[in-house]
């Protein structure tokens, strides 16, 4: 935590500030959220292929 209260302190002198901060950490957590959805929306796909390849190969 205190590592945060210096960093926030000190980011203006740097040129690195609080919005900046906040703003790389929204879009990481953002990106992550979208990674996580694609995988699970391709999986659905792929399953879905492979059901539908069964089902002509059974056939």
């Amino acid at each position: 935590m205190r590592l945060l209260n210096t960093f926030f302190k000190k980011g203006s002198e740097k040129g690195y500030g609080r919005t900046t901060f906040i703003v790389s950490l929204f879009f990481a957590m953002f990106s992550t959220v979208f990674m996580v959805w694609t995988e699970k929306e391709q999986r659905k796909r792929r399953q879905a292929g492979v059901r539908e390849y069964i089902r002509k190969f059974q056939q």
